[in-house]
C-alpha cells in the first residue's frame, strides 16, 4: 500500500523518501483510525492533500519515525495520549514529540524521562560533562486570541450577508482595533455599524470610518487576474487588534511553574548538569516580547534552579516577493547570562534538527497586500492579534480556440481565488476552486 501518493510535495524529497515517513505515522496511529474523518488535527491533515498538510505529515512523522530508535515505549505512552479527545493533553503529547526530536541530532543524545516526571521531561546530553534538564511547556492559544477570532469571524459571516444585500461585488475591508483590546460590546457595535458603513461606502463612495474602537477603511479590488463574476460577492476582510494587556501573564506562569518543579524535584544545578525550560508559542504570540518578558524573569529569579529558556515559535510565512510559503521555525534562546557563562565556559553550542522549512532567530511578522489609491501596498501588524480571510469569485476567460480557463490560487493566508465557468446567461455557474489548505494554521507542529 502506497501512503504519500497522490499528496503536493515541496519538501525537497522525493516521494519515495517520503513513503517510509508517512508508513510509519500509519504503523504508528493505525491507517484506518488516520483516514477516518473526524475533529482530530492528525485525521484533518491526513485527509488534506495540500502542501501544507504534506509538510505537517513529513515534520511529525519524521519525529515519529527517529523516536522509535530512541525510546520507543516513552514514544508509545504519548502516542496514546495523541489520540484522545482531551485537547490539553493531546496538544501536549504533539508538542512533546516535536521537541524531543527536534533537540536529537547527531551532536547531542536526548533521552526522554519515564512515569510523568514532575521535575522535567528529558535529558539533553551535550558533552561527556555537560547536560540539560529540559521541562517542556507548551503554550497554546490564549483565551484572548480565540475570543477574537471568534468575533472576527462572526464579523465575516455578517459582511458576506451584508454585501450580498447590498449588492457590493468586489471590497476589500480593513478594520483595525484602536483603544485597548476590544471588548464584547466594541464587537457588537461593530457588527450594528456594518450595514450603514457598506452603505455609505456604494452610496456616496465613503472609505474612511472611525469608531471608538475600530478604525475601518474600504477599497475597491481591483480584477488584474481576471473580471469578477457578477453572480458573487467578491472580497477580502483584514481585522488586527491589539493584544490583551494580560497577555504575558500566561508565559510567565509557564516559567514559575517550571521552575518552583524544577527545584522541588531536581537535585540542583551544577557544573555538570543545568535546567532548561523548552517553551512552545503560538502563532499569535509576540517572540520578541516573550524574550524580552523571559529575560527580566531570569534576571529577577537569579535564586530559582533554572538557567536559560527556549522559545520556539513555528508559523506558516510567506515570501511575497518569491510567492512562496513555507513553515518557519522562530527560535529565541535565553539565558541567565552569567550563570550559562560560568556553566558552559568553553563555549557548546545547542543543535536543532529541522527536516522542512527554515529556522530563524528572526521574528516573522504580519503584513499584508492591500490595495491603495489603486496600487498595491505592503502593510504590516506588528504585535498584534491578526484575521485575514477572502474569496474572489472570477470569471473564466475564453480564448480565440473556444477554450475556457481560469485562475485558482491562494493570494494569502485564507484568501482564494476560485474560477466560476458560465458558458450561457441561462446556465448555473459553476464555481472551481484549488486545493490549498483553509488558511495557514499549523495543527500539530
Amino acid at each position: 500500500m502506497k501512503y504519500f501518493e497522490t499528496r503536493q510535495n515541496n519538501t525537497g524529497q522525493t516521494d519515495e523518501q517520503l513513503e517510509p515517513i508517512f508508513k510509519s505515522l500509519a504503523d504508528t496511529f493505525s491507517y484506518k483510525w488516520l483516514k477516518t474523518p473526524g475533529a482530530h488535527p492528525l485525521q484533518q491533515l491526513w485527509l488534506r492533500r495540500d502542501i501544507l498538510a504534506t509538510n505537517e505529515l513529513y515534520l511529525f512523522g519524521d519525529a515519529i519515525l527517529r523516536l522509535k530508535s530512541i525510546d520507543p515505549k516513552w514514544l508509545a505512552d504519548q502516542v496514546k495520549l495523541v489520540k484522545t479527545d482531551h485537547v490539553n493533553n493531546r496538544n501536549g503529547a504533539m508538542f512533546e514529540i516535536n521537541a524531543v526530536a527536534i533537540l536529537a541530532t547527531a551532536d547531542q543524545d536526548v533521552n526522554p524521562t519515564r512515569g510523568n516526571n514532575p521535575g522535567y521531561d528529558a535529558i539533553l546530553k551535550l558533552t561527556d560533562k555537560k547536560s540539560m534538564r529540559v521541562s517542556l511547556k507548551n503554550y497554546g492559544d490564549s483565551s484572548h486570541f480565540k475570543t477574537f477570532s471568534f468575533q472576527a469571524k462572526q464579523i465575516e459571516e455578517h459582511l458576506i450577508t451584508v454585501l450580498k444585500n447590498a449588492g457590493v461585488m468586489a471590497v476589500q475591508v480593513t478594520i483595525e482595533n484602536i483603544g485597548g483590546y476590544p471588548e464584547t460590546s466594541d464587537w457588537q457595535e461593530l457588527k450594528e455599524n456594518l450595514e450603514g458603513i457598506i452603505a455609505a461606502y456604494r452610496n456616496k463612495n465613503v472609505r474612511l470610518f472611525g469608531m471608538e474602537k475600530w478604525a475601518i477603511v474600504l477599497s475597491t479590488l481591483l480584477d488584474e487576474l481576471q473580471p469578477f463574476h457578477q453572480a458573487f460577492n467578491s472580497y477580502t476582510l483584514i481585522i488586527a487588534s491589539s493584544y490583551h494587556k494580560n497577555g504575558h501573564k500566561n508565559l510567565l506562569d509557564k516559567l514559575d511553574e517550571a521552575a518552583a518543579n524544577l527545584m522541588k524535584h531536581s537535585k540542583g544545578e551544577n557544573d555538570e548538569i543545568c535546567n532548561l525550560v523548552f517553551v512552545h508559542l503560538p502563532e499569535a504570540a509576540s517572540i520578541v516580547a516573550c524574550k524580552e518578558w523571559a529575560e527580566s524573569y531570569l534576571a529577577d529569579h537569579s535564586e530559582k534552579l533554572l538557567t536559560g529558556v527556549i522559545l520556539y515559535q513555528p508559523v506558516v510565512a510567506t515570501d511575497p516577493e518569491n510567492d512562496t510559503s513555507f513553515i518557519h521555525h522562530g527560535f529565541q534562546l535565553v539565558f541567565n547570562t552569567a550563570k550559562y557563562e560560568t556553566w558552559n565556559a568553553t563555549g557548546i553550542q545547542l543543535h536543532f534538527t529541522i527536516p522542512v522549512g527554515i529556522l530563524n532567530s528572526a521574528p516573522s511578522t504580519n503584513s499584508v497586500m492591500v490595495e491603495k489609491n489603486g496600487e498595491k501596498e505592503l502593510i504590516s501588524y506588528p504585535d498584534k492579534y491578526f484575521f485575514q480571510r477572502g474569496n474572489l469569485y472570477l470569471d473564466s476567460v475564453k480564448d480565440a480556440q473556444g477554450s475556457m480557463h481560469g485562475n485558482m490560487q491562494r493570494l494569502a493566508s485564507g484568501v482564494f481565488s476560485h474560477s466560476v465557468f458560465q458558458p450561457f446567461p441561462e446556465q448555473q455557474a459553476i464555481v472551481f476552486s484549488g486545493r490549498f489548505a483553509p488558511f495557514d494554521k499549523l495543527l500539530v507542529i
